[in-house]
């Protein structure tokens, strides 16, 4: 099931879950004011556990001013945003669509 809950209500589950919790669709809310997007506050509480950050590949999530020209280099940012904030391990990818896969092998082409 999923929820999107707003902030008092996630910071109230962090407080209460002593596991880990998973932020799927979400990217770097810092980088678009999305909101599914993870603001600061929460991400800087996600590292205290093996939470995980689920960035997406959908434009009006990564790229907030012009979401039909959204690019692999917006979600690479919102990855490295996110990386430097509260560390890699707390990185996961999330796809759901062919044309998101295609991207892959563009994306780790160029992050070598």
């Amino acid at each position: 099931m999923r929820v999107l809950l707003p902030l008092p209500a996630i910071l109230q589950v962090l407080d209460l879950n002593p596991g880990p919790v998973i932020f799927t669709h979400s990217n770097a809310r810092a980088l678009c004011d999305h909101p599914r997007n993870v603001p600061d506050s929460v991400l800087d509480r996600l590292n205290r556990s093996d939470a995980v950050v689920m960035v997406n590949f959908v434009g009006q999530f990564i790229n907030c001013t012009s979401p039909l020209d959204a690019s692999i280099e917006d979600v690479v940012q919102h990855i490295e945003y996110i990386a430097r904030r509260i560390g890699s391990k707390h990185v996961g990818l999330f796809n759901f669509s062919i044309r998101s896969l295609s991207m892959f092998p563009i994306f780790f082409r160029n992050r070598r």
